[in-house]
């Protein structure tokens, strides 16, 4: 029998609420049954187990979320100061996508401690996780080589250090402020833009 793809996005959905909320350990398969209102069997036909149900949402509100192309407009070639407004709208979006899904305050120490989770429970996540922040530190280099081409930024900036700067920027400034106050993508780009200056041309 075909796996219905909505029956498969609200399983998902739901249950990536539930492990927001609880953490992997503590959500029970009562409480599945609850939030879908399904049957185990019915969530079990569509995941053999906890584990793969939670390895699925992580897989989707994880790492697909943090993927680049939820950031970033691969296409986009209008320059470094652009990429950096443009990968800071891109934050924002993410942390809207998920920020409605806990129905608490705390959305973001919630996804951080989903994170954790999925690092002590996913086999193979700290290594899906790097490879995304390797490859984000590989387009910040071309968009930071381009930049010097084009005599935008310094030709005297070291773009490995340089990219790495700014994608620890961004996420050291983005997790710092959303822990603190309500995420301001503002400030945060404001911020960014500051460091941004300092290699300008």
């Amino acid at each position: 029998m075909k796996k219905d793809k909505h029956t498969l996005d609200k399983i998902l959905g739901e249950c990536f609420k539930l492990f927001l909320q609880k953490g992997y350990k503590e959500v029970t398969i009562p409480d599945i049954e609850n939030a879908i209102g399904m049957t185990r069997g019915a969530v079990f036909y569509y995941f053999k187990d906890k584990q793969e149900l939670f390895k699925a949402v992580i897989d989707k509100y994880i790492i697909e979320n943090q993927g680049i192309p939820n950031k970033i407009n691969l296409n986009d070639e209008s320059g470094l100061l652009r990429f950096i407004i443009n990968y800071a709208e891109g934050i924002h979006r993410n942390r809207e996508s998920f920020q409605p899904s806990s129905n608490y305050p705390g959305g973001l120490l919630s996804y951080l401690n989903l994170f954790n989770s999925a690092l002590i429970y996913y086999d193979g996540f700290k290594e899906k996780a790097a490879l995304i922040l390797e490859q984000e530190i590989l387009l910040w280099e071309k968009v930071i080589e381009t930049a010097k081409i084009s005599q935008e930024i310094r030709d005297n900036v070291n773009s490995t250090i340089t990219a790495k700067k700014f994608q620890r920027l961004f996420y050291s400034e983005s997790i710092l402020n959303g822990i603190v106050t309500d995420f301001n993508s503002s400030e945060l780009l404001e911020i960014c833009i500051e460091e941004y200056n300092l290699i300008k041309l």
